[in-house]
């Protein structure tokens, strides 16, 4: 079966990036409204950050969980705190037994509207 499902919520997360090969490589940690454990790259292109990340992200239900993701990012400031707005896009396999004890399998996309407060 293929369908969608719809959470929100709010997310804190950490990142942590070194420069290497030309591009920046690194960890992303995230919690609360779900949780999430992966190794991302990161180039810069036009002024716009593209990021790729593989490990493990599950919805805050437990059921919904994606082993990869991919954003844009775009680097900005207010009032000279520096910030970096973003949307990232994931496809979530979620399984459970329905009300009928079938046991259901559909995809479903999450996407992540993100702001970062960068640390220089």
């Amino acid at each position: 079966d293929s369908g969608s499902a719809s959470d929100s919520g709010t997310r804190l997360g950490l990142i942590f990036s070194k420069p290497m090969w030309g591009m920046n490589a690194g960890f992303d940690l995230s919690f609360g409204y779900g949780t999430g454990m992966m190794l991302f790259l990161e180039k810069e292109f036009f002024g716009f950050d593209f990021v790729y990340s593989l490990g493990t992200d599950e919805s805050d239900s437990g059921n919904g969980e994606s082993t990869s993701k991919i954003g844009i990012f775009r680097d900005f400031s207010i009032a000279g705190v520096p910030l970096s707005f973003g949307i990232e896009k994931m496809t979530r396999d979620y399984d459970w037994y329905d009300d009928f004890d079938y046991w259901d399998d559909f995809d479903g996309d999450a996407t992540l509207m993100t702001l970062k407060y960068n640390f220089r």
